[in-house]
């Protein structure tokens, strides 16, 4: 649901916008930033994991970015919110 929200106001506030739940994964951290999330949080899974698992999920994001061919994070940011699709009800 957190990931519904942000992809909806995505363009339609100033504020800045945080993923501070459901974020589990390299994966979630991803589909939040291209839902347009300005920063994505994970207390839960570095408690879970251990600090290192940090790195293991910023190297995950840089490995994904590079085989898309996204040059950085700001150019993913919000590429899959609803502003950005033909038909943001599906």
């Amino acid at each position: 649901m957190p990931r519904t929200w942000i992809a909806a106001l995505r363009r339609q506030t100033q504020a800045s916008l945080a993923a501070s739940s459901g974020v589990e994964s390299s994966a979630d951290a991803i589909a939040h930033l291209l839902a347009g999330a300005d920063v994505v949080m994970t207390t839960a899974a570095v408690l879970r994991h251990g600090p290192e698992y940090i790195r293991v999920m910023e190297q995950f994001v840089r490995t994904w970015m590079v085989e898309r061919d996204y040059t950085s994070v700001a150019e993913l940011r919000g590429s899959v919110s609803m502003s950005n699709v033909p038909d943001p009800q599906v």
